[in-house]
């Protein structure tokens, strides 16, 4: 009888070391999370590949099974924004950061894009080339008229930086203004011009070869203000993939060869102002 109680007491004891021992040694376990993006506002414009991927990649590092969805529904930057703060239909969106939206959404300040978004390129109808040889300096580009929708928050710094803007347009639109020469210059993401022209397939229009407007301008992903453990969390992984390299391989397998292109080096450097923003670090 004794050697009955003694052995089932071992038993007990060896499952108790057993399976703290795999506690110990056994990765972590696995969570899922399923998050909802908002979808695209153009029907033409395709679902961003790179976001996905960090996500992924973020969440990985995490040790998180993640899930990703749209909404059926297309949403603009204000439907965007309005829909995180009240804690509906999405979970996560990548916006502009802007001192005044960091009140209202919480921002994981980690620049997506290195800070390029500031980086911007004239989209302009070749048939307008010799004015521009003449621009070198933001007075000098202020006689002439650009666009830029007015709910997108570069409308605001080129405005308080004295640039006539017309804000009216829709984005398709922007592309005929151009054509038809009612507007001068479309200024677009050096992350991104080169996709733009080639979608719109309009001879007409060319990236101006020789300027380069630059001001501070960090894309941050964002979440409800109560979202702490998911801000957490993206915040954790980012963090991880910028110190072992990669974010930047990342970043560099789709964007590397556009900014290569662009000899962004050899351009006029037009310096605008952005008060809405504090500096971030780039990494």
């Amino acid at each position: 009888m004794k050697r009955l109680l003694y052995a089932g007491i071992f038993y007990l004891f060896a499952i108790d070391v057993l399976a703290h021992n795999s506690a110990v040694i056994s990765p972590s376990i696995i969570e899922k999370i399923n998050i909802t993006l908002p979808s695209p506002t153009n029907k033409n414009s395709p679902r961003n590949d790179y976001i996905e991927e960090l996500l992924f990649a973020a969440f990985s590092k995490e040790n998180i099974d993640l899930e990703l969805q749209y909404t059926t529904v297309r949403m603009n930057q204000l439907r965007v924004t309005k829909s995180l703060i009240n804690d509906e239909f999405i979970d996560l969106t990548w916006l502009p950061y802007t001192n005044e939206r960091s009140k209202s959404l919480l921002p994981i300040k980690i620049p997506l894009y290195k800070g390029l978004h500031g980086t911007r390129l004239l989209i302009i109808n070749k048939k307008n080339l010799k004015a521009f040889e003449k621009i070198n300096t933001l007075a000098q580009l202020s006689n002439l008229t650009g666009v830029q929708h007015h709910s997108w928050s570069d409308h605001d710094v080129l405005i308080d930086n004295k640039l006539n803007i017309k804000g009216d347009l829709h984005y398709l639109g922007m592309f005929k203004a151009l054509s038809s020469g009612i507007i001068d210059y479309f200024p677009r993401s050096a992350l991104t011009i080169r996709g733009e022209l080639k979608n719109n397939k309009d001879s007409q229009l060319i990236i101006e070869p020789t300027l380069v407007l630059n001001y501070p301008s960090y894309i941050n992903f964002f979440v409800n203000k109560k979202s702490h453990k998911l801000a957490k969390i993206i915040r954790s992984g980012m963090e991880k993939m910028l110190a072992d390299g990669s974010f930047e391989i990342i970043f560099h397998k789709y964007y590397g060869h556009n900014i290569e292109m662009l000899s962004l080096g050899k351009r006029q450097e037009i310096v605008l102002k952005n008060d809405s923003v504090k500096l971030q670090k780039i990494r």
